[in-house]
């Protein structure tokens, strides 16, 4: 089984959120997870339509989504909406369409 994981913080690598997908990853060592850090590279992504290619080819090929995401004042990141937004706009969001999906979303303050 195949993993794409969104990761939403713009923290990437140092978020709190990422430690708990790191778990997963040791606990379910025959799955592969492929991590995405959409939130802190949002500008990049939408710079440079090849980075954003790589990103929904990989949507479109694995088995399943893991949006991740640190909650801010109750809701997600405005670095991951806008990813949602372009992915839409620019017409990927065909790599979504029946794929399995789900969330994690942690908080320090909620």
């Amino acid at each position: 089984m195949q993993i794409t994981v969104l990761s939403g913080s713009p923290l990437g690598n140092k978020s709190g959120t990422l430690q708990y997908v790191r778990y997963l990853q040791k606990k379910n060592p025959s799955v592969g997870f492929e991590v995405f850090h959409v939130g802190r590279l949002i500008n990049r992504l939408l710079r440079k339509p090849d980075e954003l290619a790589r990103v929904i080819s990989s949507v479109a090929a694995c088995d399943a989504v893991l949006w991740a995401w640190p909650v801010y004042c109750g809701l997600i990141p405005s670095q991951l909406k806008f990813f949602i937004e372009a992915i839409h706009e620019r017409g990927h969001a065909g790599a979504l369409a029946g794929k399995a999906t789900t969330s994690l979303s942690t908080s320090v303050h909620f």
